[in-house]
């Protein structure tokens, strides 16, 4: 299995959009819900705290250097990071970042170290789960791209 895949985003500037970001909100707890244990640990808990202003995933009985906690807030983040290793629960993180994007649009940055093709089920879940089209996620591969050598750029 890779080691130390993680997924990147910077957000802002100034609070993100109040109605944005509660739709935002909707749509991470009907992703979270609808994965099965196998995908989502009874370890990993999501909390949404201050006043909803926070995303987050923390986890129960792992060592501090294999998961980096998932949390996204309202509030403009300058680079922050979450470390999924590939283990299941990389499917709701980066399905909730392309929720971000869709719901947040250029207020949020988003790329990772893997590829764009290792996003695909997160995007097949986010039309399965929330009724995405694929052009929803346009600009989350546009962030990709543009952070890719010019070389590199398809």
């Amino acid at each position: 299995m890779r080691q130390r895949y993680h997924h990147f985003w910077a957000s802002g500037p100034g609070q993100a959009d109040v109605h944005a970001w509660r739709d935002l909100t909707h749509d991470a707890g009907k992703l979270y819900r609808a994965f099965p244990d196998t995908i989502v640990p009874a370890t990993l808990k999501r909390v949404v705290t201050d006043n909803n202003q926070t995303i987050t995933f923390t986890s129960e009985g792992r060592e501090a250097d294999e998961w980096a906690a998932f949390k996204l807030t309202s509030t403009p983040q300058t680079f922050t990071h979450c470390t999924t290793n590939w283990e299941p629960y990389d499917l709701v993180v980066t399905a909730i970042l392309l929720a971000a994007k869709r719901r947040l649009g250029s207020w949020i940055k988003l790329t990772s170290d893997g590829l764009w093709a290792d996003w695909e089920p997160a995007r097949s879940a986010c039309i399965d789960v929330l009724g995405y089209k694929p052009a929803d996620f346009e600009a989350a591969h546009q962030d990709f791209v543009e952070l890719l050598d010019p070389e590199d750029r398809p």
